[in-house]
């Protein structure tokens, strides 16, 4: 996983990264509540992740690449097909 700021804080999933890891983080930085909205950009998935006032909201970025846990990409698909 890799961290950086552009604007805000953002996470871009690697290879390897498994889907038990990005959910941790997410419940770990929101503070366990935060609602996510998951958004489909053709080359990747992007999660915005709204969190409570006291907490900063974030950016969850899968790249649709080998390497990408297939758990985590159906769950992104999944998400985005209930919108």
């Amino acid at each position: 996983m890799r961290i950086r700021c552009d604007p805000g804080l953002v996470i871009e999933v690697e290879p390897g990264d498994r889907v038990g890891l990005v959910s941790g983080l997410v419940a770990s930085l929101s503070g366990h509540a935060s609602s996510e909205h998951t958004l489909d950009c053709d080359t990747h998935f992007e999660i915005h992740v709204q969190t409570p006032p006291d907490r900063s909201p974030f950016r969850i970025v899968v790249p649709k690449a080998a390497g990408i846990d297939s758990d985590l990409l159906a769950l992104c698909t999944a998400y985005c097909q209930q919108a």
